[in-house]
């Protein structure tokens, strides 16, 4: 995020706007469920292999025949079932399964897999001229097991299966851009993971609770890096557009993916947006008030801003969170500075309350949503509050973008830089997060549906958020 005006000076409260007691806009039926994703109930237990079930007879050049390579084998399994059957359904036509797939270690001896040489190449990849899948089972999967478990393997393979669908059903229209084939085949792998969720595979299981978050996060680590170029042929997009796609392939299915072309993708997808300028500010009394001033415009509350404190004070009517505080009662925002510095530190390993600039300030305008809510007469205090609070955040930040979707103005003396929504969704995957959580910090269950929620008032606007979410 960068400040593109002279910063307001510091002040007790904010500038008074026009009254309002609403959230401007047209009401529409609600949309995300805070106890179900997708119309299954948020649950725990068991994710990753289904115990009990037998490997899969797959031949694979070039396996060991380890842990790894049976996770492979075993997605690749279950993925064609999946679209055996799919395909015929959804496409009129049916799709046979790949010719090959292949196992190599980019850590061993030099092989070629496509005409590509494998040492070094840390990666999982479709190859359209043969026809095969392949991956590495010494470097990246493993990787990727470690930092999210088991069930990364089958939403990166689903994802490479994707571009095999694309190929053999002829889905992707001639002069697309890159990131449309990426965006299909996340929105695929989406589609297959919910038939994990629903129980339709031989060897894999999911809950909807920390084992989607999981899955999430995996697609996560996979994103682009910040500014990088989203017309690049290697381009996979950002982390909010990757989750976005995989979404609509989990809620609506293969159809829902199909649709994806140049058209849909510029209508919403924020790497191609132009972030190419900004940069990240720094967590201070100066840029927190530019922030504030901003949440007014977008948010006029009248002569009944939210008075803004670094003062700790006991509150009569909701529990005491960091490093932002909403009390209902005085109609205060109480910030923690050393606890929203941490947040907003760069992202480093070993530390999991850093997130990024951004994620700073989108948990000061959750506290500010709040007010919002209170000012409207929302309840403040239940799961569904978690999710309208993540949806006017994801308005707010769709106001500050240089180019907001659809007809909306820029609002306000910030702007987004690259690799801010990302910060948010890692937020939002989080255990702790506050962008999606209610006055007294309790985050809706589901990392799935905080996205969601978010997207939605990206993309649609404040008039979803109150309307769109009703206790």
């Amino acid at each position: 995020m960068r400040r593109i005006l002279a910063a307001i000076l510091l002040t007790a409260a904010l500038l008074s706007g026009c009254t309002t007691t609403a959230l401007p806009g047209s009401p529409r039926a609600q949309v995300v469920d805070p106890g179900t994703v997708a119309g299954r109930d948020v649950t725990s237990g068991t994710s990753g292999p289904r115990p009990g079930s037998r490997d899969a007879n797959l031949p694979v050049t070039n396996s060991d025949r380890g842990i790894i390579d049976k996770l492979a084998t075993n997605t690749i399994a279950d993925v064609q079932t999946y679209w055996s059957r799919k395909a015929p359904e959804v496409f009129g036509r049916p799709l046979p399964p790949v010719r090959a797939l292949v196992s190599y270690d980019s850590t061993g001896p030099n092989q070629l897999v496509c005409n590509s040489s494998t040492q070094g190449f840390s990666n999982a990849f479709y190859c359209p001229s043969q026809d095969l899948i392949a991956w590495d089972r010494g470097e990246l999967l493993p990787r990727l097991v470690e930092a999210h478990g088991q069930m990364a393997v089958p939403v990166v393979l689903a994802h490479e299966y994707g571009h095999a669908v694309q190929n053999k059903l002829d889905l992707v229209k001639p002069g697309s851009l890159p990131l449309v084939l990426e965006q299909q085949a996340d929105c695929f792998a989406g589609a297959f993971i919910r038939e994990v969720v629903d129980g339709r595979t031989e060897h894999f299981v999911l809950n909807t609770g920390d084992g989607l978050n999981g899955v999430l996060t995996a697609m996560f680590s996979l994103k682009d890096p910040v500014r990088g170029d989203p017309r690049s042929p290697r381009a996979h997009g950002n982390a909010f557009d990757r989750v976005s796609a995989f979404q609509f392939g989990f809620n609506d299915g293969p159809r829902r993916c199909a649709q994806i072309d140049n058209t849909e993708l510029n209508s919403r997808v924020t790497e191609i947006a132009d972030f190419t300028d900004g940069t990240d500010l720094p967590i201070t009394i100066d840029s927190l008030n530019t922030t504030l001033a901003a949440l007014n415009l977008a948010f006029p509350l009248g002569g009944k801003p939210p008075r803004v404190t670094v003062t700790a004070a006991e509150c009569p009517d909701a529990k005491p969170t960091s490093p932002a505080a909403y009390c209902p009662a005085t109609n205060t925002i109480t910030l923690n500075m050393p606890a929203l510095q941490r947040i907003g530190a760069a992202p480093q390993r070993g530390r999991p309350d850093s997130f990024g600039d951004f994620a700073a300030f989108a948990e000061l305008a959750s506290r500010y949503a709040l007010a919002v809510q209170q000012q409207a007469k929302l309840p403040l205090d239940d799961e569904t509050t978690s999710l309208r609070t993540a949806c006017i955040v994801g308005a707010w930040s769709a106001a500050t973008s240089k180019k907001p979707p659809g007809d909306r103005p820029h609002i306000g003396d910030i702007i987004l830089s690259p690799g801010d929504l990302d910060e948010a969704v890692a937020e939002m995957l989080s255990n702790r997060s506050l962008i999606a959580s209610d006055v007294n910090g309790k985050p809706a269950k589901a990392g799935f549906a905080r996205v969601q929620a978010f997207r939605i008032g990206f993309l649609d606007g404040f008039a979803h958020c109150q309307h769109g979410f009703n206790s």
